[in-house]
């Protein structure tokens, strides 16, 4: 049976511009860009399917599980009251294996390729019930190591970013440190 992610979904945009981004921001803020930004504020807490909507990585496809915002051209796909919480995994794989497919098939018209809202509701995929619920288990346990794994990699650069001038600077004396 062939479904469309509207009927799982409740898709948006955010409304801001990206300049609204913040030095030091509390939260996630998702652009078109490869990497987020920060920002002070969030409209939405939970897990959602990102998808830059214009430019060169227009139809990039994330996972973010938390409080975020997001740029005027980029998509959050959540789930609707009622759906099985953990469809979110294997519909982002979908979204994210699929989509780029039919992005590459043609533009509208413009040197740069873009989404519009009805081409993510409007995405069709193949549904069965026995699939989903045999891959489930699999696609959220991948899902969530990759989380896990963008996460400690922010975690490390922050930490590097902390202690790296202070070492170049001799603030930090590791002389002493045995290896």
């Amino acid at each position: 049976m062939s479904i469309t992610l509207n009927e799982y979904c409740s898709i948006f945009t955010g409304k801001k511009n990206a300049n609204a981004s913040v030095d030091g921001g509390k939260y996630k803020f998702f652009t078109c860009a490869p990497d987020s930004l920060l920002i002070d504020s969030y409209i939405y807490d939970g897990n959602a399917i990102i998808v830059s909507g214009n430019g060169t990585y227009t139809g990039r496809t994330r996972f973010y599980s938390g409080k975020f915002d997001l740029y005027q051209r980029t998509y959050a796909c959540t789930l609707l009251d009622g759906i099985e919480p953990d469809y979110i995994f294997p519909l982002y794989w979908f979204v994210k294996l699929e989509l780029s497919k039919k992005i590459m098939g043609g533009t509208r018209g413009s040197a740069i390729p873009y989404i519009v809202m009805n081409d993510l509701a409007k995405f069709e995929f193949v549904y069965n019930e026995e699939t989903f619920a045999t891959y489930t288990p699999i696609f959220k346990d991948l899902t969530e190591t990759i989380q896990a794994n963008e996460f400690e990699n922010e975690h490390l650069a922050e930490l590097r970013d902390t202690l790296l001038p202070r070492l170049m600077s001799g603030e930090l004396d590791v002389s002493d440190i045995d290896l």
